[in-house]
């Protein structure tokens, strides 16, 4: 696995559930009622953050310490393996069809047989996952599917969620 793409996964999924996890022990013993789905709004908060500044942050720290130590070393030079690239474009096509696959079932089912906050966590955390993905494999056709329908698909969501909050009718 790429360093790029390991540095990106822990700054958007690992370091996310070690502080859900710290904060719901935290309200353990301050003697608060825990939901868990009360803490999907943590978890992609920090995930979301992660992602956007940290990791690509932290990735291009790491960057410019390897390309420091490999100008000053005599020997060594990067290979990059096709099949690596091709790997990750295929994950994350798999990773956008399961984001899709849970948007679907977020919109079509209605919080009936599954929750709906479930479906969301899922679907968001994978099309993200897509298209971080599609980042590294921007050479690969099933990192370019990816990386060209995030976009088609965020619209989308955006439309979704803005023409529902104009005509939602809460009770009063």
């Amino acid at each position: 696995m790429p360093k790029g793409l390991k540095i990106m996964l822990f700054w958007s999924l690992v370091f996310p559930t070690i502080i859900t996890i710290l904060r719901i022990i935290t309200d353990y013993v301050l003697g608060k009622e825990i939901e868990l789905f009360s803490y999907t709004a943590v978890f992609l908060g920090i995930g979301a953050g992660g992602l956007i500044f940290v990791g690509p942050l932290m990735y291009f720290v790491s960057k410019s310490k390897e390309k420091k130590i490999n100008s000053l070393a005599v020997l060594g030079e990067e290979i990059h393996l096709p099949n690596k690239q091709r790997s990750i474009g295929l994950v994350s096509f798999i990773s956008l069809i399961i984001g899709i696959i849970s948007s679907v079932i977020y919109i079509l089912t209605g919080n009936s047989f599954i929750n709906d906050s479930l479906t969301m966590l899922f679907s968001f955390v994978f099309l993200i996952l897509s298209f971080v993905l599609s980042l590294f494999s921007k050479k690969d056709k099933f990192g370019r599917i990816s990386l060209y329908i995030f976009p088609v698909l965020l619209v989308i969501y955006l439309l979704f969620f803005g023409v529902m909050s104009v005509f939602w009718k809460q009770p009063e």
